[in-house]
């Protein structure tokens, strides 16, 4: 299916904890078999895996499955690479706290303006953040940015440089 969407020049990489599932492989269709909530896992598969554009986290709906991936992954995307986790049900979805922290600190300007704030290493790779129904998208900007500096403040609106 995700060949058939994205073209015949797409790799695909799956993960999943049963090994039935490498009966799916293909010149094009990689499967490596592990549990996605184990970080040594994903340094390894991460060593074999040359390029990754898009990562659709389809896999455990527990926010601990859902948090070790992103952390694990989401350094390793191509810059534009955009990150997916479906599966977030419920409006108390613990992932979906997760990602508000994550969120949270983006919007801290006001301590950045008073040199009390650096971003983070992660909040330095996040372009944009998406909720949808069931869904959280988090996109890489093209070339990550030093800090998130605010270039107009309060009811100044004069150029800063």
């Amino acid at each position: 299916m995700w060949r058939d969407y994205f073209g015949a020049e797409c790799h695909v990489y799956g993960i999943d904890i049963d090994p039935a599932c490498r009966a799916h492989e293909t010149d094009f269709i990689r499967i490596h078999i592990g549990d996605q909530s184990d970080p040594r896992f994903w340094t390894g598969v991460l060593r074999e895996i040359p390029r990754i554009d898009i990562l659709i986290d389809d896999g455990g709906h527990h926010v601990h499955e859902q948090r070790i991936t992103f952390e694990a992954v989401y350094p390793h995307l191509q810059p534009g690479g955009v990150y997916l986790c479906e599966d977030i049900h419920e409006i108390d979805h613990p992932f979906l706290g997760y990602v508000a922290g994550l969120s949270r600190s983006l919007h801290a300007w006001r301590r950045y303006a008073r040199g009390e704030h650096t971003t983070s290493n992660c909040q330095q790779m996040i372009q944009s953040m998406h909720l949808y129904p069931y869904v959280t998208v988090i996109e890489r900007p093209q070339v990550a940015p030093l800090a998130l500096p605010s270039q107009r403040r309060g009811t100044e609106w004069r150029q800063v440089s």
